[in-house]
């Protein structure tokens, strides 16, 4: 429900000692939050996508992962 996450946004916002990034006036508005809400909840087209996992650093010794990095950053 996006008024239940707005009002905890707001409460915490305005009664928690939070770090000042985190109290953005800007959501304090219902329909600015909502809508951000509602973007990020959509889904987005994407192109093309490389799956990663990354529960561990493996990935960064995988040659064959970053020749194909390698390949999409170039062409």
């Amino acid at each position: 429900d996006i008024k239940l996450l707005h009002s905890r946004f707001v409460n915490r916002a305005d009664n928690e000692n939070r770090h000042p990034v985190h109290c953005s006036e800007v959501f304090k508005n219902f329909n600015d939050f909502k809508n951000y809400i509602e973007f990020q909840r959509s889904e987005l087209p994407l192109g093309k996508v490389i799956n990663v996992d990354a529960t561990n650093f493996n990935y960064q010794d995988d040659e064959k992962l970053l020749a194909l990095i390698d390949k999409f950053m170039n062409s």
